[in-house]
């Protein structure tokens, strides 16, 4: 398979970015910012685009999580998952969240702790595609899904948050299937969460005046691939630091 081979073959040999990476994402407003708006009760969450872009010289196809095809978005049958920690998310709002792309369906979740069933504020939205042809996204292309009616949730003031997009990919390699998964995070230390509350500004963590900074963008990718012999285990950090004016 075209992400291990190099791996297995000699795991002391460093591997390239972009293709232990094949995934960069973001998430976006209708402006082009890095933002997720906290509203009053009554107004509606706003429309985002999360964009996909594929690093790697490789085609990815995207396989769902389930073992039968099925039409109904869940935790174990998706394409997408995305991943906010918690509080990133008005808990109250996210059934109303919706992908307005076609041949798409969403499912938004709150998280339980894992042994327990308590939620810790964390939510998953589970994208399904049910389109006829195969979800490949093309080397070097880049994919944009459409959600509508995404709302911050307040408690948490203006803040940096992350997202996490995970994702099952395969790929043939001499006439062999193998599936590659992956999961970035992307720690998002920009104005993320932005207040937004039209004549409320008494919940803004900032005064509209104070020039927003920059504190850079930190990466931890997690990479588990699978053969039929061994499974290997790829961690990798990086940091990235990003220049803003002012």
């Amino acid at each position: 398979m075209p992400f291990t081979r190099s791996i297995i073959h000699d795991p002391t040999v460093p591997v390239p970015f972009n293709e232990a990476n094949p995934i960069d994402f973001s998430l976006l407003d209708d402006e082009g910012q890095q933002n997720i708006y906290i509203l009053n009760d009554q107004a509606p969450g706003r429309t985002h685009h999360l964009v996909i872009h594929n690093n790697s010289d490789q085609d990815l196809h995207f396989q769902s999580t389930a073992v039968r095809r099925r039409h109904i978005p869940a935790a174990d049958n998706h394409h997408l998952e995305l991943r906010f920690r918690p509080g990133t998310l008005d808990l109250d709002s996210i059934s109303w969240i919706a992908v307005g792309t076609n041949d798409w369906r969403l499912h938004a979740e709150a998280i339980s702790v894992p042994g327990d069933d308590i939620h810790d504020g964390s939510v998953s939205l589970y994208l399904l595609y049910y389109g006829e042809e195969d979800l490949v996204l093309g080397a070097g292309e880049t994919m944009l899904l459409v959600l509508d009616h995404v709302k911050a949730g307040i408690s948490g003031g203006s803040r940096g948050s992350r997202m996490e997009l995970r994702y099952h990919v395969g790929a043939d390699s001499d006439g062999n299937k193998q599936i590659l998964t992956t999961e970035l995070e992307d720690f998002l230390e920009e104005n993320l969460l932005t207040p937004f509350l039209a004549g409320n500004p008494t919940h803004a963590a900032k005064d509209s005046d104070d020039p927003i900074r920059d504190f850079g963008q930190e990466m931890a990718t997690a990479l588990q691939a699978g053969n039929l012999d061994e499974e290997i285990t790829l961690v990798l950090d990086a940091f990235l630091e990003l220049e803003t004016n002012g």
